[in-house]
């Protein structure tokens, strides 16, 4: 299996609450090409406004992340794949400011908290992996954890268009809500501070991992 994250910023002209919606237009589109029958989960995170938590940027608008089954990448893809390949890259200019694979990376991830997707997520994004890890361990035991994750970017896994984001790592801590995220967050010593910190509300487009 392969997980795989993105981060990006609205097409301009569009307020937060139209972006959101044409955002999940184009994951309904995604979800309707050959590259679904590979989709293992898929995952919108939409950031919270305002930012619950100090720190929260909102200089982005969509945190996204799936992991998919092997063949979703295979070396030789049929012409049905290439056919919603290019019509899902010409929907992201209709959605978004640049393509995807501007903000897309490939991730190894550590799990520490196993947990489902959906919920309030932060995503703490480090150009020092070492620092991500570190900041993870420090999470390690906090109440009101549903979901612990550290992802470090893969250097073996490249797109056509390279990643132009400067990040590394990135940490996943989630809670059941908005107020338990704060706390864990906002109650937790980090060694190092994040260089972005994303506050989310997730929307699971596609799930076939969770457990029962």
């Amino acid at each position: 299996m392969f997980k795989f994250t993105y981060l990006m910023k609205r097409k301009p002209g569009f307020t937060p609450d139209q972006f959101n919606s044409r955002w999940r237009q184009h994951g309904a589109l995604g979800m309707s090409t050959p590259f679904a029958d590979a989709t293992l989960v898929y995952v919108q995170a939409e950031p919270l406004r305002p930012a619950p938590i100090a720190g929260a940027s909102l200089d982005y608008d969509a945190v996204a992340w799936l992991v998919v089954a092997d063949e979703a990448f295979a070396p030789d893809p049929s012409p049905q794949v290439r056919e919603g390949q290019a019509r899902m890259a010409e929907d992201e200019t209709h959605t978004f400011d640049g393509a995807c694979s501007s903000g897309l990376f490939f991730v190894h991830p550590k799990v520490l908290v196993a947990g489902d997707p959906g919920g309030f997520t932060a995503f703490l994004y480090y150009a020092d992996a070492g620092k991500a890890e570190a900041a993870a361990e420090a999470f390690v035991g906090q109440p009101g954890l549903s979901r612990l994750v550290v992802n470090l970017r893969r250097d073996d896994m490249a797109l056509p268009q390279p990643c132009t984001l400067p990040y590394r790592a990135v940490v996943e801590v989630a809670a059941s809500s908005v107020r338990g995220l704060k706390q864990v967050i906002e109650g937790t010593p980090l060694p190092a501070q994040p260089d972005l910190l994303v506050a989310t509300r997730e929307v699971v487009f596609w799930d076939k991992l969770s457990r029962a």
